[in-house]
């Protein structure tokens, strides 16, 4: 019967979608360790290091919001000791496919695909703001409307993915809105509130302009060079 012990202080640290590092304490009379870890429904093991002098070992190419087993055992001089079990999830997925549509000057619709999570956050913020504004938190759809933008503005929006084992790493896109549309002609560029500050205009032409209170009146004049009629 081996009198080698059963390893200690079991821990996955730097856990991504697709890696994780497994540690493990010294054990006295150990001279080195096997390492195993497979799927947790799956039926056979992984060796992922044998007769390994280090305490810690890293996994790679795992799968995004997977429960994994690992295991970890000593090798003294009187043989093999029993193994040591222990459990982590890996991380959500990232989520993919944002794209932004339906953009005006003050609005847009973003998107992303579905990877599988319970439900997501997205947040956005112009480019060159510090904080971030939550436009939806814990939402089950793909698609979220922005409202209240600035026209010509580059925004950052970022989408995370919430899954059983917790929160994933953002994604991050960009867009900008396009510019407000004024309709307010070139005629209307100018102080023309009294007859003396008339803006001239040539005959035949639309003229649109910004009223802005009931009480504001706007003067234009035109020159006439023949006899005739001329609507207004």
């Amino acid at each position: 019967i081996s009198s080698c012990g059963i390893p200690s202080g079991l821990a996955a640290t730097n856990i991504t979608t697709t890696t994780a590092t497994i540690s493990w304490d010294a054990l006295t009379g150990a001279n080195n360790y096997d390492v195993d870890y497979k799927i947790h429904t799956a039926t056979f093991w992984t060796n992922v290091a044998t007769a390994t002098t280090s305490l810690t070992i890293n996994l790679n190419g795992l799968s995004a919001n997977t429960l994994y087993d690992y295991r970890v055992r000593g090798n003294c001089s009187s043989g093999t000791g029993d193994y040591s079990t222990s459990q982590f999830t890996t991380s959500c997925e990232i989520p993919s496919g944002l794209t932004a549509t339906n953009i005006t000057a003050s609005t847009a619709t973003v998107n992303w695909d579905a990877n599988g999570a319970n439900s997501y956050d997205v947040d956005y913020k112009a480019h060159t703001a510090v904080t971030w504004t939550n436009a939806a938190t814990a939402t089950t759809s793909l698609t979220v409307n922005l409202s209240g933008l600035s026209a010509n503005t580059l925004y950052d929006y970022r989408v995370r993915s919430n899954c059983s084992s917790g929160s994933g790493d953002y994604a991050t896109s960009q867009f900008t809105t396009i510019n407000a549309t004024s309709c307010n002609s070139l005629y209307d560029g100018t102080m023309h509130n009294s007859f003396t500050t008339a803006v001239l205009i040539p005959l035949n032409t639309n003229v649109n302009g910004t009223i802005s209170s009931a009480t504001d009146t706007d003067y234009y004049k035109f020159t006439v060079t023949q006899t005739g009629y001329v609507t207004v």
